[in-house]
């Protein structure tokens, strides 16, 4: 069963102790995430994920555009070791800067 939600309600936290930016879904506590590993001024991302309910709505994106952003803000570079932040960013070139400074 699908559920539907507006990404751009999201509301994304840094979750820094757990090295990882989260939005809760729903009231059953389901979470997108997009995890990372500090590197040295560097963010490694690692992954990224969406419940299969909440698929195919634009929340990936809007976490990770939400992550690029914040690197950008900081003045951090980024090493995308997940696919869809590698897809991401070849979709959305002014975020190519991020990846090399």
């Amino acid at each position: 069963m699908s559920a539907s939600i507006d990404p751009s309600s999201l509301q994304i936290e840094h979750d820094e102790a757990n090295h990882r930016f989260v939005a809760v879904l729903d009231d059953e506590g389901r979470e997108a995430v997009v995890t990372y590993r500090p590197l040295d001024g560097r963010l490694g991302l690692t992954h990224t994920g969406v419940p299969p309910q909440y698929r195919r709505q634009g929340i990936a994106g809007t976490m990770v555009k939400h992550v690029l952003e914040h690197a950008r803000d900081l003045d951090m570079t980024v090493v995308p070791y997940c696919s869809y932040v590698v897809h991401y960013i070849n979709e959305h070139p002014e975020y190519k800067s991020l990846l090399n400074k």
